[in-house]
């Protein structure tokens, strides 16, 4: 990974933690697993923009999962399932409590929290290909010879090894 990509990926996961750690603070106080004793204006503002920390959550985890490699999608006839399943788990996940049921804010709130950072690390592959755009986007795989290289002679012509440190070496070609 470039170094700006990396820097990025960092503040993300920073950033995703934090905003989860928000929300999982929301569903404790929403079914009285914490009880704020101490500034109480402060939680009072988490819970009433409780909506925005779940957007939130929702964008940078999807943001986080485009930028991690991921192998190719096995199946592709798979793509709408699992892509309708995430869309359902985010909109559950921004939705939010329920004013009804105790049990779902209790029992299926967190389950669906869970569903959707697995899902979209499953979703993603489906929708991002990553097209070679040179030789040396894959491992810094090239023709050019390093300052360390061996060159053997073959029946077939020579044999170079570009980069032995990385064990590569190119069979075949001039």
């Amino acid at each position: 990974m470039e170094k700006e990509k990396k820097d990025l990926s960092f503040i993300l996961i920073l950033l995703s933690t934090l905003i989860g750690i928000a929300v999982l603070f929301q569903w404790a106080i929403v079914n009285g697993l914490y009880v704020p004793v101490r500034n109480q204006a402060m939680w009072e503002k988490l819970l009433v923009k409780g909506i925005m920390f779940r957007f939130l959550y929702v964008i940078l985890i999807a943001g986080l999962a485009f930028l991690f490699p991921y192998k190719k999608p096995d199946d592709e006839s798979k793509k709408w399932f699992y892509t309708s399943l995430t869309l359902m788990t985010a909109t559950i996940l921004v939705v939010g409590f329920s004013e009804l049921s105790n049990w779902y804010n209790l029992f299926v709130f967190p389950v669906i929290f869970v569903a959707y950072t697995l899902l979209i690390i499953k979703t993603m592959p489906y929708f991002f290909r990553r097209h070679v755009k040179s030789d040396e986007s894959i491992f810094g795989l090239s023709n050019v010879e390093s300052p360390f290289y061996f060159r053997f002679e073959t029946a077939n012509g020579p044999l170079t090894i570009h980069k032995p440190q990385q064990n590569i070496y190119i069979d075949g070609g001039p």
